[in-house]
């Protein structure tokens, strides 16, 4: 118990008698016992009576805890997950106990204690230096009290105001893809950690908060994943006049632009004229925090920034559901130009891009006439003979007055969007899953959002750089050795993430993953339960009447 800086006796091998050395021994100053000098000039039973080193520390503390989240409160403010007798919950208990920062903490750890009996039992070793040089150790046990109380997030669960901030995002467009990919990149990125809930609406996701500063945070996370404009706004809700405190919920609403991959675009002659007297029709080959565009005919790029584009927006001429399936019978490469300095729009750079000359016929006109259509198409390296491949027919497609002048002057037919990959039967499953943000309210059309939905896996499948930013996992209750053959399309995946045992896992919560409860299909009826035992004893009556033998046998 006692150490000093004075004399000790020093170490010898096992098995040699201990030699000491004479050192001076003095009488203790208070019993009168022989002991080896030390600065005390006390025993260390007498130094134990009159010195108390723990003096000044509580030997109960009030540790507060959450019911309703099951978190710690720490002293410094806030609230914190931790489990039982971890590191976090230690690291909480030291920092409730007043007095440690007077002496030196040596060593803390938890003593057993009964899960029901709500206490918890820390053993704390400490020193400290008393009476000159001379240093004491004791050893100490601090009682912990764990008191029912609710966190600020759960006592606001339960009114009116259950949220300070919102954040609205929403999209003017017929899919919801954007959404889709939006989605994967928070679940990749943890942005949803500090949301309280999602609700979805008709056109878009509602995104709540409880501090305005996490919705601040949440969109500029938006900012750099999507081309999109915000404003604020803020209502009044509860004002104190004589300390000048005012309770406001504020609002973020976020407009997503409109454009998807693939879309035909017009640009304003303003835009075109900005840019170097670019093509007005072009493609969306890729949307990011600048919208990516391609002219197809010369495999010019033009990259438009968020600020640029909400400065002179514009709308998509042809979309997804305008595309028209084409036979490809003749493919001619050309050889790539050489970049020109000096240009505002460069050439798009891509392993898959070239200009070639391409012969295509409508698939629908195949056996009914001979009509071929040779267009210049900037998926040169993708084509070959007889490939499908998705196109623009602009000469059945109705546009407006101004787009029908404009494409009457650059001569347009056919625009080539991408090549068709032979989509994957309804019935067999992939052996990757996606995983989604649980969300509130949404009664919406149900195959609308299952057809983007499989358009977005479908898209994942064809695009590598696409699945490159987004994280792919193992599909729940399906063997990754199992598949068929000559089933290319998952093979081709990369590695999949584990971390997914159960479909349930495979919905993420605000700020957590979703218990199994939550998502677990509604309770049968009586009606239903009457139903399938009347179905099962007819089945085991058909069987009993198969293994009975037949008369006469």
């Amino acid at each position: 118990w006692l150490k000093s800086f004075g004399p000790v006796a020093a170490m010898q091998p096992v098995g040699e008698p201990v030699v000491r050395k004479n050192y001076v021994q003095v009488l203790c100053c208070l019993c009168g016992v022989k002991i080896d000098g030390n600065p005390a000039n006390m025993c260390v039973t007498c130094l134990k009576g009159q010195v108390d080193i723990s003096e000044g520390i509580p030997k109960q503390v009030i540790l507060p805890w959450c019911r309703g989240c099951q978190r710690y409160a720490r002293p410094q403010g806030g609230w914190v997950l931790a489990e039982m007798e971890s590191r976090e919950l230690l690291s909480v208990c030291l920092k409730r106990i007043k007095g440690l920062q007077q002496v030196k903490l040596v060593d803390a750890a938890f003593l057993y204690t009964e899960p029901h009996s709500r206490r918890l039992k820390v053993k704390l070793v400490i020193q400290k230096e008393v009476l000159g040089k001379a240093i004491l150790e004791q050893a100490l046990i601090i009682e912990f009290l764990i008191q029912n109380n609710q966190c600020d997030e759960c006592r606001r669960s339960y009114t009116r105001y259950t949220w300070a901030a919102q954040v609205q995002l929403r999209q003017r467009a017929e899919h919801k893809r954007t959404f889709l990919f939006l989605e994967q990149q928070m679940l990749k990125h943890d942005a949803h950690d500090r949301v309280t809930f999602i609700t979805e609406k008709d056109d878009g996701l509602d995104f709540h908060f409880t501090k305005f500063s996490h919705a601040q945070a949440f969109r500029d996370f938006v900012a750099s994943q999507a081309v999109c404009k915000s404003k604020e706004s803020k209502q009044l809700v509860s004002h104190d006049k004589k300390s000048n405190v005012h309770l406001h919920k504020h609002t973020i609403s976020i407009e997503l632009c409109s454009l998807c991959r693939d879309d035909l675009v017009r640009l304003p002659n303003k835009v075109a004229r900005q840019h170097g007297g670019v093509s007005p029709f072009l493609l969306v080959h890729r949307i990011g925090s600048a919208v990516y565009l391609v002219d197809p005919y010369t495999l010019r790029g033009l990259d438009v920034p968020s600020a640029g584009y909400w400065k002179d927006p514009f709308e998509a001429v042809c979309t997804r559901k305008h595309l028209r399936e084409f036979m490809v019978l003749d493919v001619e490469v050309e050889t790539q130009p050489a970049r020109q300095q000096g240009s505002k729009h460069t050439v798009v750079a891509s392993k898959n891009f070239a200009m070639a000359m391409v012969e295509i016929a409508r698939v629908e006109d195949l056996g009914v006439n001979d009509d071929r259509i040779s267009v210049r198409s900037h998926l040169g390296r993708m084509l070959h003979p007889g490939d499908y491949v998705l196109g623009y027919d602009l000469r059945s497609i109705n546009l407006t007055s101004a787009d029908d002048e404009a494409l009457e002057k650059s001569c347009l037919e056919v625009v080539l969007v991408r090549k068709q990959v032979e989509k994957k039967p309804k019935k067999k499953k992939r052996s990757w899953a996606l995983r989604r943000l649980a969300k509130t309210g949404g009664a919406g059309n149900k195959e609308r959002e299952e057809q983007d939905l499989e358009d977005f896996q479908q898209e994942i499948e064809e695009d590598q750089e696409l699945r490159e930013c987004i994280d792919l996992y193992r599909a729940p209750e399906l063997d990754p050795t199992a598949g068929e053959a000559g089933d290319e399309s998952d093979s081709d995946m990369g590695a999949l993430l584990e971390g997914i045992a159960t479909a349930e896992d495979l919905v993420a919560a605000p700020g957590g993953w979703v218990e199994q409860e939550e998502t677990a299909a509604a309770p049968r009826t009586s009606e239903e339960e009457e139903a399938i035992a009347a179905r099962e004893a007819a089945a085991r009556q058909a069987q009993r009447d198969q293994e009975a033998p037949a008369d006469g046998g």
